[in-house]
Formats: structure tokens, sequence, C-alpha cells
């Protein structure tokens, strides 16, 4: 019996079953197993507040079956009860797989609509500044504590860092734009995508600026786990401006990030190239599966006109 679980991860390997269980098929043996364990992992991080993707509420209306049948059999014992209604479990898993798996394929339209708004964007920024300075940072958990971090506290965490970049507090004094990406994966659990560009009269070392944030990221993830006598580190950074890791791109003058001069077209080209990897259709395993509503932004940008910048007309 499991006592706390990998949310994102429980997440995915509900897909996993049933996408396995179209394509490849399952023992039944093998698939009793599999479906006792998911579900006694997806008891304990099941919100019945959540925005479930459609996969996920296809297993959820066949665990609720798989309940009722416990009633009506009299039992709690689940593998018992699943293997002797294995055929219309079955099939009660697969029955709406076309239509959800349809659905999860609208996920790219918006990714393409996102890339749009984010290169139009970003465009605008590079036009309008002689040079900007460009960091991107992936922020995400140590594997160590994902089991204590739910898609409710992800998002909590993620909104006082966009609290912070608005107000620019810190480290992201001299920030001038700014885009974000929310995402979900199986080894990396809930994560974000951050870029952010500052005045580059003002900045020139974006590795530095890079390990500013994830000290406030850290920071931020600790919350109310500082008040533990030796509280867990729960966040991490990877920061795409150290220089040990761009060394693999600079043969193709790839980089991406650094500075950017608006006067060499190919470099704001190669900026915004690198950049729309946060939208990229083709990561659609790393979409989200849950979300706090329906309408919840899983991709957003600063705003290009703003009272504060100056030389807009």
């Amino acid at each position: 019996m499991f006592t706390s679980v990998n949310e994102p991860a429980t997440l995915i390997r509900i897909e996993k079953l049933i996408h396995t269980l179209v394509h490849r098929g399952y023992r039944d043996e093998t698939l009793v197993i599999e479906l006792v364990q998911i579900i006694e992992a997806f008891r304990l991080c099941y919100r019945e507040e959540y925005y479930y993707s459609p996969l996920i509420r296809d297993f959820i209306k066949v665990w609720t079956l798989i309940d009722v049948l416990c009633t009506e059999m009299q039992s709690s014992n689940l593998y018992y009860v699943i293997s002797k209604n294995l055929i219309d479990i079955r099939a009660a898993l697969i029955c709406n797989y076309h239509l959800s798996v349809q659905e999860i394929q609208n996920y790219r339209l918006q990714e393409v609509k996102n890339t749009e708004s984010l290169r139009e964007y970003l465009s605008d920024l590079f036009n309008h500044y002689a040079r900007l300075l460009v960091v991107r940072v992936d922020l995400k958990y140590y594997i160590d504590v994902q089991d204590q971090i739910s898609f409710k506290l992800f998002t909590q965490h993620m909104e006082i860092l966009r609290n912070r970049i608005s107000n620019k507090d810190g480290c992201f004094k001299g920030v001038e734009g700014f885009a974000w990406a929310l995402e979900q994966g199986a080894d990396l659990g809930y994560h974000c995508h951050l870029l952010l560009l500052y005045q580059g009269a003002d900045h020139q070392d974006g590795f530095r600026l890079g390990k500013m944030v994830e000290a406030k990221w850290q920071e931020i993830t600790q919350g109310e786990a500082k008040s533990q006598e030796s509280p867990q580190e729960r966040g991490k950074a990877f920061i795409v401006n150290d220089l040990r890791y761009l060394q693999r791109f600079k043969p193709n003058n790839t980089i991406g990030v650094g500075m950017v001069y608006r006067d060499k077209p190919e470099s704001v080209h190669c900026a915004i190239a690198t950049a729309l990897y946060l939208t990229r259709p083709e990561k659609l395993d790393q979409y989200l599966r849950v979300k706090l509503s329906e309408s919840q932004k899983t991709f957003g940008t600063g705003q290009y006109r703003t009272r504060y910048r100056r030389g807009l007309k």
C-alpha cells in the first residue's frame, strides 16, 4: 500500500496504460496487477476539484465503475473484483479512446497559436531594444521530493514567481520581457521553461543571473518547509546559459541565448528560434494532464505595450 505518490508520474502511467491497451494489449494477469497498483496510487493524489485531461477522465469513470462493482460484490479486494469483471473493464477503458486522443491532439493547435504569439512578442522586443540579454532557465524539483509536489502546490509556486517577475524584484530587475511554459514529464515531474530578456546595457552575465533565478526558485519552493528542523531542498534549475552546456552549439552557431543585438539579424533569428522551444507542438508527451480549471493557462508572456516601456507611440 502506498503512503505517498508521485502525482505527475501516476497520471502519465494512467495514459500509458490506456495507450498500451489499445495498441499492444495486455495479458489478463498483467492488466489486473497494473490496474490495482494504479488505482491505489491514484486514490492518494486524486482531487475532485482538478480538471483532468481526456484519458485521465476516462480512467476516472472506470475507477468509479470498479468502486460500484466492489459495493455490489461486497468486496474490497481490488484484484478479485477486477479479475471477475475484466472483460467489461477492458471495454470501458478504451471505449472513448479515439475521441479522447483527438481532444488531446487539439493541444497541438493551441501550441501553434502560442508559437505565433511568442514569435510576434519577441520580434517586437528585439526590434525595440538595441541589445537584450537572453536567459533561459528550466525550473523543476528534485526527484526525491516530487511525491510532495501536487499540481496545486506547483501552481502556487508559479504564481509567486510570476509576481516577482512582474514586480521586477531582486534578480528580475531589468527584465524587459519574459515567457513561461508549464509542462509535465515522467522523470522531471511538473516543471517550467522560463525565458527572460534583460536590458543589455545593465546586464551582461546570463549564467550569473540564471543562478540568481535558481536561488529565488529554491527560496519560493521551500515555503512552509523552512519551519522544519532539517528542511529538504525542493527546487532546482537547469541554466541554459551555462558555457559548458553551450559549447556543443557553438560550432553550428545555434546558441540562441546570451547577448542579442538588434543590428545582427542572424543573432535575433537564432534567439527567436531557440525560444520557440517553449511552444513546440511535437512535445506532446510533455503536456499537462491536470489543471486547476479548464481555463488555466499553461503558457504566457509579458506585455509588449506597457506604460513604462519607452519610445512606444
